[in-house]
């Protein structure tokens, strides 16, 4: 089979995604088209993976109730956030679980998170129907069964716990985005790449905020950055989410698709470096016996890929 068959496939098959990564390329590079086969760019690998690298390891890792077995199965020592309940029917969460500031989210991800700072709220159960409806991106790609879950509010204002997020391709970071002040009204952020021994700060803005933010790396990211290390060596890709007080470091979230799937701004760059950095040589697809059509395109890939990295 050769790759034209396969994008045939591909575009007959998922012609939504096609049309929206053309979209989402074209603000980059004029004329941009997609190549979900023979993937040249970071967003075009996210299309790959969506389409054809279906990781089992990818659902539970992106659950935030799993995920805890897989990092212990790896024997990655970090702290987790406490799960105070989980479950579908929020009317059996007992009352003196809200004593305390907590935070409900959804345990797939889905962005929406509720503060509940002053007691058991009235819409608590119409927030979590929202948090439980099927998302497209984690039911298709990922499927995980949704629930909600509660955890300790965590105030990231300046003076206390920020977020580091670790852009990992195997072992080797080519990201950090650390965040600081998300619930403080004032969300700044800025980007980090490795230099030499350390990271230096890049001219190139965070998506997650135009505010700049250029202050010194805690004296935690050494730690973070190992723990990262660890967890990236597992996957071609992977970024892996921190959060850190200067002294203690709790583990975030590990996330498959980042921004849905994409790089913004420099997705459709097959120069940027974290495009060059990601290697799908290794991957579930590659290395798993696939079915009919399948197998014959991956061995196809493989060679393809084999020449590019003898180049």
């Amino acid at each position: 089979m050769n790759t034209l068959d396969v994008e045939r496939r591909v575009r007959e098959i998922h012609p939504k995604l096609w049309d929206i990564y053309q979209a989402e390329g074209r603000k980059e590079v004029r004329g941009f088209r997609p190549n979900p086969v023979i993937p040249q760019c970071g967003n075009d690998k996210f299309f790959w993976r969506k389409v054809f690298d279906h990781d089992p390891r990818f659902a539970q890792v992106s659950d935030k109730l799993r995920v805890k077995s897989w990092l212990d199965e790896q024997n990655v020592e970090v702290a987790t956030p406490q799960i105070l309940w989980s479950g579908t029917d929020v009317s059996t969460i007992p009352d003196d679980v809200f004593e305390d500031r907590v935070v409900m989210k959804a345990n797939n991800g889905q962005g929406q998170v509720l503060s509940i700072l002053d007691g058991r709220p009235t819409n608590l159960k119409a927030f979590a129907s929202q948090m439980l409806k099927p998302n497209q991106l984690r039911r298709t790609y990922l499927n995980i069964k949704p629930q909600v879950l509660l955890e300790p509010y965590i105030e990231t204002i300046d003076t206390t716990v920020q977020e580091y997020k670790f852009y990992t391709f195997g072992e080797q970071i080519e990201r950090l985005v650390p965040i600081y002040g998300r619930t403080s009204g004032s969300m700044s952020a800025a980007v980090w790449e490795p230099d030499g021994d350390g990271y230096a700060l890049s001219p190139e803005p965070a998506n997650i905020s135009e505010n700049r933010d250029d202050r010194p790396l805690p004296d935690t990211i050494d730690v973070m950055a190992k723990l990262a290390k660890q967890i990236g060596s597992h996957f071609d890709h992977m970024r892996v989410d921190f959060y850190s007080d200067g002294t203690n470091v709790t583990l975030g979230e590990l996330t498959v698709f980042n921004f849905g799937g994409r790089f913004p701004k420099t997705g459709a760059d097959p120069n940027n470096r974290m495009n060059r950095a990601w290697d799908i040589s290794g991957t579930w697809f590659l290395t798993t016996l696939q079915s009919e059509w399948k197998q014959e395109y991956a061995n196809e890939l493989r060679e393809v890929l084999a020449e590019k990295n003898e180049e």
